[in-house]
């Protein structure tokens, strides 16, 4: 076990990239609820610093038009490989959305045509790189689509129409990438999940299937093992959905609060991440608990696995995190 002193406040979220060369780590700024400062990329074996991105960095100044106009940095979301990331800005309450290429270094503005905004992005495997945008009437914010750019040919994609009166706010693709789940939050109030086929050529909003109950717009969703439910982290409950039958299952917990919900590299179990400073690990098909970590690093945001399933790594506060040796 190592500790890593990565950044000064909180690790927000942190991921090994596909080929495990590195350990990517989102420092938040404290001084706003969704505001980022920095991303991290950290050698997962020696624990050396690769590489810090300021988001608010001058490279970044000197090629956006706008950015001395930017009142706010929201969330910045990064490609499963490390080498995109794209972050969420403000001009007043407009929404913008520049892409910065860690092979070039150089920050793009996306184009978000006729949107307010954009808010919530994923990438796929095959470059694919998906934002939901919105739009703003009569000062209430509609969601309206799932905008699509391939990042290897710079091409656009068919547009995903998405329900009205909602929009997307966390994106999450099964293991094959064959579904999409969506998190979003609703214009009345609360939020909802959906999930729906992915297909780069079909574009039907009677695709998605809907879970609304009494679910919170800031839940955490993974794809089980067998993909065929979906695990929901809604605050202090986990819920396990099977949308094909609509079956919920509410797992037995702890009143506790939960921030993350991740599943081992072999499926054989889940770690919850907890505000009370703890790990948990349980059994994938009876969700039992098997063991239980304290590193004594605070709240801990963020959980992640190494795809060889022989390490892990937990964020906390004040830029801390643990990398430890799988041991069960």
């Amino acid at each position: 076990m190592r500790y890593l002193s990565v950044g000064t406040e909180t690790i927000v979220s942190l991921f090994y990239t596909s080929d495990q060369s590195s350990l990517v780590c989102v420092e938040k700024d404290n001084s706003g609820q969704l505001r980022q400062k920095a991303v991290h990329w950290f050698d997962p074996h020696t624990g050396e610093r690769q590489r810090t991105l300021n988001l608010c960095e001058d490279a970044w100044r000197r090629t956006i038009s706008y950015a001395d106009e930017c009142d706010d940095t929201h969330r910045a979301f990064v490609s499963p490989d490390g080498r995109w990331v794209a972050v969420q800005r403000f001009i007043g309450d407009r929404g913008k959305l520049n892409l910065w290429d860690g092979k070039s270094e150089k920050w793009r503005d996306i184009d978000l045509v006729d949107a307010f905004g954009a808010d919530g992005v994923c990438y796929s495997a095959q470059g694919d790189f998906i934002y939901a945008t919105y739009t703003d009437t009569d000062s209430e914010s509609t969601g309206t689509a799932l905008e699509r750019l391939n990042l290897n040919t710079n091409s656009r994609l068919p547009t995903i129409p998405f329900p009205q009166h909602s929009w997307a706010k966390n994106f999450r693709f099964n293991a094959d990438e064959t579904r999409l789940a969506v998190v979003a939050q609703k214009q009345t109030i609360g939020g909802m999940i959906l999930v729906r086929p992915y297909e780069w050529d079909r574009a039907d909003v009677s695709d998605w299937v809907e879970l609304d109950n009494y679910i919170k717009e800031s839940a955490v969703v993974q794809f089980s093992p067998q993909g065929s439910q979906l695990a929901i982290m809604n605050k202090a409950e986990i819920i396990f959905w099977d949308w094909e039958t609509g079956q919920c299952v509410l797992m037995a917990t702890e009143r506790i609060r939960f921030t993350d919900l991740v599943y081992s590299a072999d499926h054989r179990f889940f770690a919850l991440a907890c505000e009370d400073g703890t790990i948990r690990l349980h059994d994938s098909v009876t969700h039992e608990e098997m063991k239980r970590y304290d590193w004594g690093i605070g709240r801990i945001g963020c959980v992640a696995f190494a795809s060889d399933g022989l390490t892990a790594a937990a964020g906390g506060e004040n830029g801390q995190v643990v990398v430890w040796d799988l041991d069960c």
